[in-house]
């Protein structure tokens, strides 16, 4: 078996190995839409160049054990990245779960605050109550927004 055919079956394996790991981690949900489009461009490119008949003619050039030492770097280091792009997705999606987090309290804070800012006009409504201590003495006028303004009176 010449050297040619060996770095196609090499690449051809490759190029499977990315596809498959690509798609497989993406059902899983553990890889990103755009870094497993990635992934998955690099499986059909290497898919490509092992099925094209001359892409891998200046292999003859370089002995076996040379090209088997370059072909093995550069998928240590595909695999090392694959690995580094499993990492970033994971975080990716924890920091698109903690921002929905961080909006749902966000805004139930602001109803939070709301309702605490509605219950002093809930109290201010019962001013007809004599047991409240606080009457409604206007003089006849309401205040620069047409509210009443509230005065406490001490019983003595």
């Amino acid at each position: 078996m010449n050297v040619v055919m060996v770095m196609k079956l090499v690449m051809g394996g490759a190029g499977f190995l990315f596809l498959i790991l690509a798609f497989h981690e993406y059902v899983r949900k553990k890889l990103t839409e755009a870094a497993g489009l990635i992934w998955a461009l690099l499986g059909i490119l290497l898919l490509i160049l092992a099925l094209w008949p001359g892409a891998l003619a200046w292999c003859a050039a370089i002995s076996l054990a040379g090209l088997t030492f370059l072909f093995g770097i550069f998928l240590s280091l595909a695999l090392i990245l694959f690995w580094q792009s499993l990492a970033v997705s994971k975080l990716t999606r924890k920091n698109q779960e903690l921002a929905m987090q961080v909006s749902l309290l966000n805004q139930e804070n602001e109803q939070i605050l709301t309702e605490l800012n509605m219950i002093p006009m809930r109290y201010q409504d019962t001013s007809d109550n004599p047991h409240n201590g606080f009457s409604t003495e206007t003089g006849g006028e309401g205040n620069e927004d047409g509210t009443e303004e509230i005065r406490n009176t001490e019983k003595a």
